[in-house]
């Protein structure tokens, strides 16, 4: 058996990979309803968690949404982005929570949804990347199987791929842009038409 192939290491290390891209996957998800969450907690701590208070209640099914980790592909509505730095898109007008609503999101509201969106855009890349990997990984475990087996053929029948023929000149050359020296004495050293 080959000493540089291992089943069992293999079969380890992608069962520590599995772990490695969950834990990455599920630590994404908590920073960006944990971020939310919070959001969402200051409204309650100040009573001002009531659809009736928000334009359509389009902002606080976002939070709700994003806070309970039920979030999809969708584009970021237009009125979450105006709230991120206009604090009277936060209201309603003319309800009775108008002015304590736009006074906390100037305050404090804005300045945590920026955060937090921010946290989000960032988060979901390493979300998406870990859930795309564990999804695929097996897929990517038979590539591996197969480019391994139409190696071990190539190297039986002594035939070298095309496609590997930069690698090996690469490491044939080294760092050295001239791979091949000319003789000290090439001025007088015969040339082909004087044989």
């Amino acid at each position: 058996m080959n000493r540089l192939f291992n089943p069992d290491q293999e079969n380890d290390f992608f069962v520590q990979f599995r772990k490695i891209l969950r834990l990455t996957r599920d630590e994404s998800k908590r920073k960006i309803m944990e971020a939310m969450q919070e959001i969402i907690d200051r409204l309650q701590a100040e009573n001002l968690d009531r659809m009736e208070y928000f334009p359509s209640g389009t902002l606080l099914k976002y939070l709700q949404k994003m806070a309970s980790g039920k979030w999809d592909d969708r584009p970021l509505p237009k009125t979450v982005t105006a709230c991120r730095n206009e604090p009277a898109k936060w209201a309603k007008k003319k309800t009775e929570a108008t002015e304590r609503l736009v006074a906390l999101a100037e305050a404090e509201l804005c300045e945590r949804l920026d955060h937090a969106e921010t946290l989000r855009e960032e988060e979901i890349k390493n979300y998406q990347s870990a859930q795309l990997l564990l999804v695929h990984l097996d897929q990517l475990r038979l590539l591996r199987a197969i480019e391994k087996a139409v190696d071990m053929r190539n190297g039986m029948m002594s035939r070298f791929q095309l496609s590997n023929t930069q690698t090996l000149l690469s490491k044939m050359i080294g760092g050295s842009d001239a791979p091949f020296h000319l003789r000290e004495d090439w001025r007088t050293a015969p040339s082909y038409h004087d044989r």
